[in-house]
């Protein structure tokens, strides 16, 4: 018996002292796979395989220290092994990403570093981003299956330190695999777009959020790109009154129900009204069609505060006119100071166009030398809602629309809650627009959930000094409010099969007053407030929604100012 015991002692002595030197080491491994991203970021490709091999090295030691036939065994004792094969699974799993996958990873983000990839100020090298495609799906393929091995390792052990290496270690391969898929999609993506295989035309609009639409705001700039073999021109830019044609799409039944009032396929202007992007851009590729003969290949939606995440990478412009624009000036001048500076509506349009063209001639031949922190700035923009595209070309538009550049509502029966904002007086006072929605699950009873939806706006406008055309009320009321009320068609996005039960705007019931409307397979809940200056309103709905499983999903509205917005999740 005391020899069983001293070899139990032996073996547990073993193990852990193997398990420390093996958490030292993937320890290590960890800290030198963040300098090999370090390095790569930097172009320093000799840097980054020094430091991978470092990583391997222990790696390597880590999956040594931790194999065998002692760890297999030990391993292999119900309950009592699961903390060491998570330990085991993670080593091994590293050393393999170290040994097979982070080599190819190396050698292909050396290849598109921003100083190969960039061939011109205005130009990348499509050629050479697509010959990475095939490397970039494999690797991005390898981390998946990594990730999918590190999640199914044991999970709730006796030991939290385990678990906790377990979790950390799916978090970071996971991020890599979702870096190296984007990239993986990117190299399939932008070579035809950018005209790889041909020349490639896209109609770029610049929003103004100080006048809300569905989409974010009022289209306001307009500009035609081209690109061909990578290089990317500007052939022309217009404001919203040189748009006159009017569409003639098929969007449905649902969509023709609801916007049709609101003139999305008259007016250039109200193109805007749905928050879904594809609609909107196919409306926008209608009506350019009919007015000047041409077909479009998509649609690029920005607004200023994206143009202003990018000049905070790219650095300030003066325009041409002495006007100095920067990161922190560019959203206040285009959507507030610009219309006490410009009386007239003509001069007003052409700084525009001024502002518009000029800023985006600066993004797009000072990017040099900030690859990375403009990349960073664009997928903050897109993240936001902020920067969407859409293609006319079917495959491409099937791999945007599930990205954030694609701008797409969510369908299907999960839950969802959104607040969508479409300005109702033609005054441009949503600068001043302050949002807050609390999404708020209740009870469960025969397969359905009730559900609070509470809505705050409140209109921060300043109540004199305001230009009259940021105060016109161009819905002419029938008796006029105090200036700088702003009128607002409040619509909440619902969950599929969700019925109102009551509504109260400030604690009176409107519930025969709510409109009711359908979008990309949801129900609609509108309500037209208005708000005087300095004051809120509080509109809240309840709800009783299908009892169907998974969390609520919701977006964003962007407009200038952030939305406070708080979605408890149910509990059944």
């Amino acid at each position: 018996m005391a020899a069983v015991g001293l070899l139990v002692l032996v073996v547990a002595g073993y193990l852990a002292v193997t398990a420390l030197l093996a958490r030292r080491e993937l320890t290590n491994a960890k800290a030198a796979l963040g300098v090999v991203k370090t390095r790569l970021l930097a172009g320093d490709r000799a840097g980054a395989e020094a430091e991978l091999t470092t990583a391997n090295d222990d790696a390597a030691q880590a999956d040594a220290h931790t194999g065998g036939f002692v760890w297999g065994a030990a391993a292999g004792i119900p309950w009592l092994g699961a903390p060491l094969r998570t330990v085991r699974g993670i080593a091994e799993t590293a050393h393999d990403l170290t040994a097979k996958t982070l080599p190819q990873v190396v050698t292909v983000a050396a290849a598109l570093s921003p100083d190969r990839l960039r061939i011109a100020p205005n130009q990348i090298d499509v050629h050479r981003l697509r010959s990475a495609g095939p490397t970039l799906s494999s690797v991005a393929k390898q981390t998946d299956a990594a990730t999918e091995r590190a999640d199914a390792l044991p999970r709730s052990t006796w030991l939290p330190a385990a678990d906790k290496a377990r979790r950390e270690f799916v978090d970071l391969i996971g991020g890599l695999h979702s870096t190296l898929a984007r990239a993986a999609q990117a190299s399939r993506l932008l070579p035809p777009m950018l005209g790889a295989d041909g020349p490639r035309r896209y109609l770029l609009v610049i929003q103004t959020n100080a006048e809300s639409r569905g989409l974010g705001g009022l289209p306001g700039v307009f500009a035609i790109v081209s690109a061909k073999n990578g290089k990317v021109s500007f052939d022309r830019f217009g404001n919203d009154s040189d748009i006159t044609a009017q569409a003639h799409v098929d969007l449905g039944h649902d969509f023709a129900g609801w916007y049709g009032s609101l003139g999305v396929e008259r007016l250039f202007v109200n193109s805007t009204a749905s928050p879904n992007m594809p609609s909107d851009a196919q409306i926008w590729m209608s009506m350019w069609q009919r007015q000047t003969g041409q077909h479009l290949d998509g649609a690029v939606a920005t607004d200023p505060i994206a143009l202003s995440y990018l000049l905070k990478v790219t650095g300030p412009l003066t325009l041409s006119d002495g006007t100095h624009v920067s990161s922190d000036s560019i959203v206040r001048l285009a959507e507030s100071e610009a219309y006490s500076r410009f009386r007239s509506t003509p001069a007003r349009k052409r700084f525009f166009v001024m502002l518009g063209r000029q800023t985006a001639d600066h993004v797009l031949h000072s990017a040099g030398g900030h690859g990375t922190a403009l990349l960073d700035a664009l997928e903050h923009a897109a993240n936001e809602r902020r920067l969407l595209v859409w293609s006319a070309h079917s495959n491409e538009e099937a791999q945007l629309a599930p990205t954030s550049l694609g701008g797409v509502v969510p369908t299907g029966p999960q839950p969802l809650t959104a607040l969508v904002i479409n300005n109702g007086a033609g005054d441009k006072l949503d600068y001043y627009l302050d949002r807050t929605l609390t999404y708020t699950p209740g009870s469960c009873s025969a397969g359905r959930r009730q559900a609070t939806v509470t809505v705050t706006l409140t209109n921060r406008a300043p109540t004199h000094g305001l230009p009259p055309y940021v105060v016109v009320r161009s819905d002419h009321p029938l008796w006029p409010p105090p200036r700088g009320t702003n009128r607002e068609l409040v619509t909440v996005y619902t969950t599929d099969g969700t019925r109102l039960v009551h509504a109260t705007l400030d604690g009176n019931d409107v519930t025969d007053e709510v409109l009711p409307g359908r979008e990309q397979g949801h129900p609609l809940l509108s309500y037209d407030v208005e708000i005087r200056p300095q004051q809120s309103v509080h509109l809240e709905l309840t709800l009783s929604e299908p009892q169907v499983p998974g969390p609520v999903r919701t977006f964003i509205q962007p407009l200038v100012r952030p939305m406070d917005q708080t979605v408890r999740q149910p509990s059944c």
